[in-house]
């Protein structure tokens, strides 16, 4: 099982799909988003590592995307506690790439999560907007 993250992951989820925007001025309203939600029992010692990991990777893609909104997670849809935060350079009209953490409700599991929009590029896939400099 592919895991990115540095904790073993009791199992991993991966989506990719086409989207529409048509109220944005994107190239063919036309972008792809790429998740990857790793889950893990939540143990203390899971928490500690999940948040410290969270925080690493809000990290590097603030660095890439300075403008960033964090937002609380707790008790919305089935997430007992968490954090979510969206990243885009100034002048993009879409987030460009979200990263989260969150205990879920049903399976007391703990989740961590990057999700990426893509657009197509001379047949390449390459991030919605171009990282600062």
């Amino acid at each position: 099982m592919f895991n990115p993250f540095k904790t073993q992951a009791s199992s991993v989820d991966m989506l990719f799909y086409e989207d529409w925007k048509n109220d944005f001025n994107i190239p063919n309203d036309r972008y792809y988003n790429y998740q990857i939600t790793a889950y893990f029992p939540d143990t203390d010692f899971n928490r500690k590592n999940i948040i410290k990991e969270y925080n690493t990777l809000v990290h590097k893609i603030k660095q890439a995307y300075p403008e960033a909104h964090a937002e609380l997670l707790n008790g919305q849809k089935g997430v007992d506690q968490g954090e979510i935060q969206a990243f885009r350079n100034v002048d993009a009209p879409l987030t460009t790439a979200m990263a989260s953490w969150q205990t879920l409700d049903k399976t007391k599991q703990l989740g961590l999560s990057l999700i990426l929009r893509l657009k197509k590029d001379n047949l390449r896939l390459v991030p919605l907007t171009p990282a600062a400099r």
